[in-house]
């Protein structure tokens, strides 16, 4: 099939030439794959990883035609086969995608915590965790096990999924190696036995069992979406948790058994209420993830986080969405003289937006600064003026909650001044602003930023028919590579 081998070469080889003594065996391999483009482009991945030697070649052709059965087995087996040449740190990282509902695209950010919280990911050379683990998943995508879903505005992998059929081939190998379980409704009876060994549970379904209460000593990570999982935690013995990711939770009887965590890197859920004062004890947590849902509807809008949580040892990121972070500041000068390792600090809330602060996180690269109250416009002449003490901040999101979009729409002159140039940042590569409602005058202030690379405008950031530089700001936004 010519149109096999156009395709096996295209993955392999590129727009540049190839072997000829590699076009026999290459034809053959791709007549193997029977006409699914999936298995070429997989196998295609899998040569590309290899050495364009003869032999090699010949070992996968033979492999492949010791595969073929029947249609979509035939193809799993030969995805089977690009999984089984993928080194080990890359097989537990495609593994681990396995854990993710089928029908969501994956976001990046979340998949890398996860690794590198799982320990997955290993440091190489001088580079950080968060670059090996994006390496990591471009190999994935070079090898087409995963699909790129959405592009940053740079280029970098802002989403990833799965084929179909690449899927199922994880889930496969993910049952054969007991890597994760994937709690049924009615496996309890079946699995005690074993249950106390499994590292990884899943469960996605809305009535659950109290079993799970009495075992699983050994248990990594843990994924409940239903509101029952907290029930029997405060009966359980977690004490090797690494990762708990809930939704729909409430924290409120078991506070006390969440501090005995000690291992826990990554949690998530709803909201942190109740959970304070155990938090401040997790010496290893490196995430804390805010859902998006609440069981309770939408009027929990604010999160206040003590500064005894955010200064804690490991903590390097806080992401939350649509709920806004009020910090409050040291109770001592022990604690606020402790070093701070915060990277990621979105939903911060105008009123913490202060030198108490920003000035015990030097080494923040990602802040998001969200305005949910309309106590909050009281903060709006000074609220960006202090950005000039994070020195490392590399991204920053300003964004009013639509649902008081009208009320600052009131405001003819925003909700915020934009400072002077000086007072921005001097390594800020990246400004979205959502709703602001500000005048195109301070457009001429942002031109003058040194290192702005991406720029974005959403929702009536700004108002007003016209926007003109002036004469002296014509050379402005020399380094801008995107904007929207």
């Amino acid at each position: 099939m010519e149109e096999s081998w156009t395709l096996l070469r295209d993955k392999v080889f590129g727009n540049g030439g190839y072997p000829p003594e590699l076009e026999k065996i290459g034809r053959y391999i791709g007549h193997q794959c029977q006409g699914l483009p999936l298995a070429v482009v997989a196998i295609g991945g899998l040569l590309s990883k290899m050495s364009k030697e003869t032999s090699s070649w010949e070992n996968v052709a033979e492999k492949v035609g010791s595969l073929m059965t029947s249609d979509t087995m035939d193809c799993l087996n030969i995805l089977s086969l690009s999984y089984n040449h993928l080194p080990q740190y890359l097989k537990t990282c495609f593994l681990y995608m396995g854990v993710f509902a089928e029908t969501r695209e994956i976001p990046v950010w979340k998949l890398i915590k996860l690794w590198i919280a799982e320990g997955f990911v290993k440091r190489v050379n001088h580079k950080n965790l968060e670059d090996v683990a994006e390496e990591n998943l471009r190999e994935l995508v070079d090898r087409s096990l995963v699909l790129v879903g959405k592009h940053t505005s740079l280029g970098k992998i802002k989403t990833c999924k799965m084929h179909d059929l690449v899927r199922d081939m994880c889930l496969r190998e993910v049952q054969y190696e007991n890597f994760i379980h994937f709690k049924t409704r009615y496996d309890y009876d079946d699995l005690l036995e074993n249950i106390s060994c499994l590292r990884r549970v899943a469960d996605f379904h809305k009535y659950t069992h109290s079993g799970l209460s009495k075992l699983m000593p050994l248990t990594r990570s843990v994924f409940f979406k239903y509101p029952y999982f907290f029930c029997y935690l405060s009966q359980s013995s977690f004490r090797l948790l690494r990762i708990l990711d809930v939704c729909f939770t409430c924290f409120f009887s078991c506070s006390q058994s969440v501090s005995e965590l000690v291992h826990l890197r990554y949690i998530a859920c709803p909201s942190f209420n109740g959970l304070v004062q155990s938090l401040c004890k997790l010496r290893n947590i490196q995430n804390l993830v805010i859902h998006d849902s609440h069981p309770f509807g939408s009027s929990m809008r604010t999160q206040s986080l003590p500064w005894e949580v955010v200064n804690m040892p490991q903590l390097k990121h806080i992401h939350t969405k649509k709920l806004s972070l009020f910090i409050s500041p040291p109770t001592s000068v022990l604690i606020s003289e402790r070093e701070n390792h915060l990277q990621t600090l979105t939903g911060l809330m105008p009123s913490s937006c202060n030198d108490e602060v920003f000035l015990r996180i030097p080494n923040l690269k990602k802040l998001g600064i969200l305005i949910v109250d309309e106590s909050d416009t009281i903060q709006k002449c000074y609220c960006l003026d202090n950005l000039v003490h994070l020195t490392q901040l590399e991204k920053l999101k300003v964004e009013v909650s639509e649902s008081y979009l009208l009320i600052f729409m009131r405001i003819s002159e925003g909700w915020v001044d934009i400072p002077h140039c000086d007072n921005f940042p001097p390594n800020l590569k990246k400004l979205t602003l959502c709703r602001t409602h500000l005048q195109w005058e301070d457009m001429n202030i942002l031109s003058k930023l040194p290192n702005l690379e991406v720029l974005k405008l959403k929702h009536h950031a700004f108002h007003g028919l016209i926007w003109k530089l002036s004469h002296e700001d014509e050379d402005g936004f020399l380094k801008l590579k995107f904007y929207s």
